[in-house]
């Protein structure tokens, strides 16, 4: 949530005027927390099964779908390709996806995007070999944790130690490249 919750802000601050849809698959995210969001509209996603999004995409017709991290429902992503929306994966991280039968489904999925961008250069090569070169892969960090290190940068007086700001800069950037252990 707090991914998506920077990546709205922006959306918000370069066009006021979007139409933003927030949803999510997870019964742990409270509903008091959607309608905290800044999104025009939110929801929660139904059961990933073929045809379980139709009327997201033919009621509310998005230019375009922004996953977040990992979450690739193939069925998800495939409905709005049925749509002619446009599907991102933005703050990208891969686990354990990359080889074997899920290596083969994640490839299977991931032909269906229209761009990649992971969290961290380290993620760079893994998601090349995983698409087509016709689908641009571009690093552009992680939005959460892209602002804490804003805040932790802009507030260096309140860290008088400046050995502290390099050792929160090296364990966010090992939270980045290490996701899966975190």
């Amino acid at each position: 949530m707090d991914q998506c919750k920077a990546l709205a802000l922006e959306f918000r601050k370069n066009d006021p005027s979007a139409f933003l849809i927030q949803s999510v698959f997870s019964d742990s995210v409270r509903d008091s927390q959607l309608e905290a969001f800044p999104a025009d509209e939110t929801f929660h996603l139904p059961i990933d099964l073929p045809f379980s999004y139709d009327w997201i995409f033919s009621r509310f017709h998005p230019k375009v779908l922004v996953l977040m991290a990992w979450d690739t429902w193939p069925n998800l992503v495939i409905s709005a390709n049925r749509f002619n929306t446009k599907v991102v994966l933005g703050s990208a991280v891969i686990g354990n996806r990359k080889k074997g039968i899920m290596g083969k489904l994640t490839k299977s999925v991931f032909k269906h995007l229209d761009g990649i961008f992971p969290s961290h250069e380290s993620f760079y090569d893994v998601f090349r070999s995983l698409v087509p070169d016709q689908i641009p892969v571009k690093v552009l960090g992680d939005t959460r944790f892209d602002s804490v290190l804003k805040k932790i940068e802009d507030n260096a007086k309140i860290f008088k130690n400046l050995k502290i700001i390099r050792i929160l800069k090296l364990y966010f950037l090992h939270l980045l490249t290490n996701p899966a252990k975190t």
